[in-house]
């Protein structure tokens, strides 16, 4: 495709081309009366250009930047240049607003409607319509832009949503393996310029290697390896940290959160960090910005379970502790599936990829998933199991797991799911992806469904494919790889059809079944049993349950909110809890959603022990007609069983044991025909009892 250039890259060329001498960006920039930043935007175009015609525009830091001739000729490109051209590569509206909103981000000045034009080449009537969707932008993260006579707008919020705006800002511009090729880059040392003007244009005055440098120096302290994607991101919100240090813009942290970040040994990892960044005389680094790295590195998706084994207990939810909510979540999706799939991956992969999402949820940072939609619209069924499994992580860490982090979880369950069909003898296959482990899991699993003759034997990021000794037959990929002696397919994580019929070619073509094989390589997957329920836990609960007055059965309820008042008030009358209770029960599923729906047509309403329990107990009531709780699979609910039980861990414990009886349907058809109270009791202690 021939690259075509706007009157402004036009310009610049021109000005390159009539000079003899290298010359500064801001040189040319003074000339064309724009800002240095959008000549480097646009000389990626007229990079593009230029190479399509035998020429090559050079950089050089301190010395400016020039046009090599090879097979043209300056006169040539003048003459073309000249020459009316009827397509112009104008900027699309939404990469305008893009810049436009990078623009007040990065600046961190005072900016006019005229400047803005100017700057985007575009009308005062068209800057004014693109303001207003940058106000509401801005709004969404937490800023304002206030205007002021004969000054001009500037951007006012909070420093941490600023960081986080800026970061969103410079992802929206490409694709995740954009951003990685583009890192890629950094790491090899190339010159800065040669990236800057494009993506990372808003991050033109950081340097970028050296901060790449120090975010190496860190893994290698900490002996963990995070996914690719994980890296690019922390790397984004790294450079975007040193970008605002030197406009003066510290980020401010409550003393309560950061003791509690001093408390973690990442606080002193991030400190080394800082150190190098510093020795590497890229930023000075104040003590509030380590326990702002602090936030980050915590938050960082890393490849294996040496993730979760550094997590630590936390103050606030000392019950919580990701392998056993991996465990928990891995239960209810093999119930909801009626298929066995808690094998050791699914656990050890779900419990590494939740302990980071614990501290962005914790921290407020951004989650996201570019493969959202696309896993919605092809595993809808798992993408809902997953949404219903995923309610175990709000049970224990009170936090709901955001659609972007199910869509995460719906992976590793799909790939639970592929991992249950049986396989056979197959060539060696090393499997690269760069968007973490959940999604090279279920890459490699559908590999393994889609092609059992293959061995995919393992799975890893581009640099530990750069550094390994090991040989594979094939090599398949989310992102290009550069791998000279073994060939290659790259294809989405999700493995779409077309995807699959370019594998079967690359079979095909390089005899990759043809190749004598050693023997059979046998598949070793020791299986991690979930957690199920404990008698003396169920046994328990149906102690609670036991006293006059605790069950009611044949209750009529409009609507879930009078269902569970009506639960409530059974334990109000018992002196279990206070009113305030029984409102927070109501409270918790508006704020929530409907996650208290634990199986069919069972509810368990609860809240925090803090909102008004008095003393332990439970109540059950089985309404006449059921109601709506707004659950997709679970809906209607015609049993409610309330719980109140002073200290977090007991209560945790005590839901556990009890979500994992009810998923006994045997249990759940007890309680739907129990004629009286004694027969409900005997449901619960059957199942406590084991037999």
């Amino acid at each position: 495709m021939s690259a075509t250039l706007n009157s402004r890259s036009r310009s610049i060329l021109n000005r390159l081309l009539e000079s003899d001498d290298p010359l500064p960006v801001s040189s040319v920039a003074d000339t064309l009366k724009v800002t240095p930043r959008m000549v480097r935007y646009q000389l990626e175009d007229a990079e593009q250009w230029l190479e399509q015609r035998g020429a090559r525009l050079e950089r050089r830091p301190g010395k400016g930047i020039w046009i090599v001739y090879r097979s043209a000729s300056r006169e040539g490109l003048l003459q073309e240049l000249a020459a009316p051209q009827e397509l112009e590569n104008k900027l699309a509206e939404n990469e305008r607003l893009r810049l436009m909103r990078l623009t007040f981000l990065a600046e961190a000045r005072p900016q006019t409607s005229q400047g803005l034009g100017d700057y985007l080449g575009v009308s005062k009537t068209t800057v004014a319509k693109d303001l207003k969707r940058a106000r509401e932008w801005f709004s969404k993260h937490g800023l304002y832009l206030k205007g002021t006579p004969g000054v001009g707008l500037n951007l006012v919020g909070d420093e941490m949503s600023w960081r986080k705006a800026m970061a969103d800002a410079i992802v929206e511009g490409g694709t995740e393996q954009d951003f990685i090729r583009l890192f890629r880059q950094v790491q090899l040392g190339r010159d800065q310029a040669l990236f800057a003007g494009g993506l990372l244009h808003a991050l033109s005055d950081v340097d970028l290697h050296a901060v790449y440098n120090a975010l190496a120096s860190l893994e290698r302290s900490m002996n963990l390896s995070f996914t690719d994607a994980a890296r690019t991101s922390l790397m984004i919100h790294l450079a975007v940290t040193a970008k605002r240090l030197r406009v003066g813009r510290p980020v401010h942290i409550s003393p309560q959160q950061t003791e509690y970040l001093r408390s973690k040994r990442e606080y002193g990892q991030a400190k080394r960090f800082a150190e190098t960044l510093t020795a590497e005389r890229a930023i000075e680094i104040p003590d509030s910005e380590v326990a702002f790295i602090t936030m980050h590195i915590l938050g960082t998706k890393t490849r294996d379970e040496t993730g979760t084994e550094r997590f630590e207990p936390d103050p606030d939810l000392p019950g919580f502790d990701p392998k056993s909510v991996a465990r928990k979540i891995a239960a209810v999706a093999e119930a909801l599936l009626d298929q066995s799939i808690s094998d050791e991956h699914l656990v050890s992969g779900l419990a590494t990829h939740l302990t980071p999402v614990f501290y962005r949820l914790r921290f407020g940072l951004p989650i996201r998933n570019p493969m959202l939609e696309e896993i919605k619209a092809r595993h809808k069924r798992v993408y809902d199991v997953a949404a219903v499994a995923s309610e175990q992580f709000l049970l224990t860490a009170g936090m709901t797991l955001p659609e972007e982090e199910i869509g995460f979880v719906a992976m590793h369950i799909g790939a639970a799911l592929e991992r249950s069909r049986e396989q056979r003898e197959r060539p060696r296959i090393f499997v690269v992806c760069a968007s973490g482990v959940s999604s090279a899991s279920m890459l490699a699993s559908r590999l393994r469904s889609e092609f059992p003759e293959l061995d995919v034997s393992r799975t890893m990021s581009l640099a530990e494919l750069q550094a390994s000794t090991d040989a594979a037959d094939l090599i398949i990929s989310s992102v290009p790889v550069d791998s000279k002696s073994t060939p290659s397919v790259v294809v989405s994580p999700l493995l779409p059809e077309e995807d699959i019929e370019r594998i079967r070619t690359a079979i095909f073509t390089y005899g990759i079944m043809r190749r004598e094989r050693g023997a059979t390589r046998a598949r070793a997957s020791a299986s991690a049993q979930p957690r199920r329920q404990t008698r003396e836990g169920v046994s328990r609960f149906a102690d609670l349950l036991a006293p006059p007055g605790c069950i009611s059965l044949g209750d009529e309820a409009k609507d879930w909110q009078e269902a569970i008042t009506i639960a409530g008030g059974l334990l109000q009358k018992k002196g279990i809890c206070t009113s305030d209770y029984i409102s927070a029960m109501i409270r918790a599923v508006r704020d929530f959603g409907p996650y208290i729906v634990v199986a069919r047509g069972i509810a368990l309403p609860h809240a925090s022990p803090s909102q008004g329990v008095e003393k332990p107990g439970a109540s059950l009531v089985r309404l006449a007609s059921p109601v709506e709780f707004g659950h997709p699979y679970n809906d209607p609910v015609s049993v409610i069983i309330a719980l109140a039980v002073p200290g977090r861990d007991a209560m945790g414990e005590l839901l556990e044991d009890l979500t994992a009886s009810l998923l006994d349907p045997r249990i759940r058809e007890s309680l739907r025909v129990a004629a009286s109270r004694d027969e409900v009791l005997k449901a619960f202690r059957s199942a406590g009892s084991g037999s």
